[in-house]
């Protein structure tokens, strides 16, 4: 015999509710999966179950208190795609003035006609641009790398040395 959710023994116990996809009326204590549901709830519990189910918000939240815990902060290469949409807690955006670098368009440009068809759905320069950074680059696959206070950039693999050493320059080591 089919069971389906919300019939026979396992509706009685609740068992079927055990997946997130249920919307049976008979869950149990703890087990809301109807996301309608969570209207009710207070906001702080909303933010951070949303901060739960989102591994891009976890990582933008931990690279904002990173930074504003006023610890020099690192990214190169197609990481700084982390940058484009992180605010600070006042909800200005982080490389807003700030002189950054990161995989550059020629070499978007460069890979996607390498393989064939387009790599990244956009152009982090583009957008680093558009959120107020002076971005600047050094060429073509070269190494390259800019310090902005304590706010390190790369552009590519090639330049995790010069992000390196910059690095220990900020930490005076």
């Amino acid at each position: 015999m089919a069971m389906t959710h919300g019939s026979g023994p396992a509706a009685t116990s609740g068992a079927c509710c055990r997946t997130t996809s249920c919307a049976c009326s008979h869950r149990g204590p703890g087990i809301a999966s109807n996301r309608d549901d969570r209207r009710d709830e207070p906001t702080g519990s909303r933010e951070r179950r949303a901060r739960r189910r989102s591994p891009h918000a976890r990582r933008s939240d931990a690279l904002r208190r990173f930074y504003e815990s006023e610890k020099p902060t690192c990214v190169y290469c197609h990481g700084t795609a982390a940058l484009v949409d992180l605010q600070l807690s006042d909800g200005t955006y982080l490389v807003d003035g700030k002189t950054v670098t990161g995989f550059a368009n020629v070499e978007e440009d460069f890979s996607d006609a390498f393989v064939g068809q387009k790599v990244m759905p956009f152009r982090i320069e583009d957008e680093l641009r558009r959120r107020g950074a002076n971005y600047v680059q050094g060429g073509l696959f070269k190494a390259f790398a800019v310090r902005d206070g304590r706010l390190i950039t790369g552009q590519q693999q090639y330049s995790a040395r010069k992000v390196a050493e910059m690095l220990i320059e900020a930490l005076g080591i």
